[in-house]
């Protein structure tokens, strides 16, 4: 009697981790391609990976970013772009004019160069001002492409 009961637990138990394996799966591999879908923009979640825009944005958080027209980013704004042979950046527009835009980090002293329209990947998802965060969250995305350092 007791061999059949360990037999069900071992079962249930199997049947427990594949079905925690499939939500987590689903979850990582469909999550993205939903906010995607629903923000409009290939690439709906960014990573914060300095801390340039303390204290709106700390290093390690996970930001969202949706699909804005060129006619629709204002001053104040919170961007992300390709940076050239920088990588991305995730910064404050702080003048539009003449079609390039100029952003800066929050905590830095200077503006970044100009860039084009073309180079903006979205603006951050803000709600009543406050962007829409997830801190620490970064971080695992940090660990995995290697980019904790102290």
């Amino acid at each position: 009697m007791k061999k059949i009961k360990n037999k069900r637990s071992a079962r249930s138990t199997i049947k427990s981790i594949a079905i925690y394996a499939v939500i987590i799966i689903s979850i990582v591999y469909l999550l993205p391609r939903i906010l995607a879908f629903a923000l409009g923009t290939s690439h709906p979640m960014a990573v914060v990976s300095s801390n340039s825009m303390w204290p709106t944005l700390t290093r390690g958080d996970l930001i969202f970013l949706q699909n804005v027209n060129k006619e629709d980013i204002r001053v104040g704004d919170v961007i992300g772009y390709y940076n050239g042979g920088a990588g991305f950046g995730i910064h404050r527009v702080v003048k539009v004019e003449n079609g390039s835009i100029m952003t800066k980090g929050d905590a830095n002293i200077v503006e970044d160069r100009p860039i084009s329209y073309d180079y903006v990947v979205g603006k951050a998802v803000s709600i009543n001002g406050w962007v829409v965060k997830i801190p620490y969250l970064g971080y695992i995305s940090m660990a995995a492409e290697g980019e904790l350092k102290s």
